[in-house]
């Protein structure tokens, strides 16, 4: 038996965020039965339509897409037209209930921001505000998305993502990350041959092509202590690797050279108007392409397979192995749309549905 036998969340839901999905998993926990409702108001759809040309049918499409729970009812609501909130709310609340077919709710989520405001005209009997449910940093007050989307779309379920990237014109980044062995190279392929106009990058190849930049690599010798060069005078991986992995300031200073270059390279990609740019790396040195991706992956795969084909692909030892194990726990707090194993076709289907 739940706490609450019904429970309502109404908004714009302008764009419907993750703040937003996760609190309504949480009442959705807590009742028998939630009602999502999308208020339709002509003035404020017709204001932010200049913003974002994003409809209510839409948002509700998309969001039918996300949700998975049983007990969540989607609603579009439109009261009638003379009626203004919050001084017809009663009026409106009346409406409403005669659509959704109840006589009472028992819990109303509002905004935190909202609260002072509206506390007095839920349509409830008591109200929990969002902020009261949702994981701190998750959920940002949506008129940010809208006016900064670049900065702040990772705040949104890739579903959402990709329909906004679309509407706003904006090339889609798909990011693949993971440890080596995982299989991001083939993931990348697959995906690269199934969209239309896209090109992958390895971001690891493009590093090791930095090192023979003569500027580049005359940075990085300015600051690794040690011989690291080969026979012909190149960096060798192997022995910066050594280094690296033993001096996390270091590495992230190297890493920080590197990029700059890595960087310069991507943008000239960009330049020439690919649909889909898909980027695999394995250190995670950067979150600026991360919170761009419309689509973040992280791929998967059990640690002996990795291992074996790792060991013979590399020519690397066990212990080297061991080493780069060692320094790739930058994953454990990941934030990811998807954990993909390459032979999970399934999987891979609905990412490249998703996106098309």
């Amino acid at each position: 038996m739940k706490k609450y036998q019904t429970g309502i969340y109404v908004g714009k839901f302008f764009p419907f965020q993750l703040g937003h999905l996760q609190t309504l998993n949480k009442i959705s926990s807590l009742c028998e039965k939630v009602f999502l409702v999308f208020y339709y108001n002509e003035e404020e759809e017709q204001r932010l339509f200049k913003e974002i040309p994003y409809s209510i049918s839409e948002r509700i499409e998309d969001v039918s897409q996300i949700l998975k729970n049983e007990n969540i009812e989607i609603v579009k609501f439109v009261p009638s037209p003379d009626l203004k909130f919050p001084n017809d709310y009663l009026k409106i609340k009346q409406e409403l209930f005669l659509q959704i077919q109840v006589d009472q709710i028992d819990v109303q989520i509002i905004g935190a921001d909202e609260e002072k405001k509206y506390k007095d005209t839920i349509y409830a009997d008591h109200y929990v505000t969002g902020e009261n449910i949702y994981e701190k940093g998750i959920a940002i007050h949506a008129s940010l998305i809208r006016g900064e989307y670049d900065t702040y779309k990772y705040l949104l379920h890739p579903v959402i993502r990709k329909r906004l990237d679309d509407l706003l014109g904006k090339q889609k980044y798909i990011c693949l990350v993971g440890k080596s062995g995982t299989g991001k190279s083939s993931i990348a392929d697959i995906l690269e041959k199934r969209l239309e106009n896209s090109i992958h990058l390895d971001i690891d190849k493009i590093v090791h092509e930095s090192h023979l930049d003569s500027q580049v690599k005359s940075e990085i010798l300015k600051i690794v202590p040690g011989d690291i060069l080969d026979d012909d005078h190149h960096i060798d991986r192997k022995k910066l690797g050594n280094i690296l992995f033993q001096n996390p300031e270091l590495k992230n200073k190297v890493y920080a050279i590197t990029w700059e270059y890595v960087n310069h390279m991507i943008q000239e990609i960009a330049k020439k108007n690919y649909h889909y740019i898909i980027l695999d790396w394995y250190n995670i040195n950067t979150k600026s392409y991360w919170n761009l991706a419309t689509v973040k992956i992280l791929t998967d795969r059990d640690y002996e397979s990795r291992k074996q084909e790792v060991l013979k692909r590399d020519h690397i030892t066990p212990e080297y192995f061991d080493l780069r194990e060692k320094n790739s726990n930058q994953y454990d707090n990941l934030v990811y749309d998807y954990k993909v194993n390459f032979s999970d076709t399934h999987l891979l289907n609905s990412i490249i549905d998703l996106l098309k």
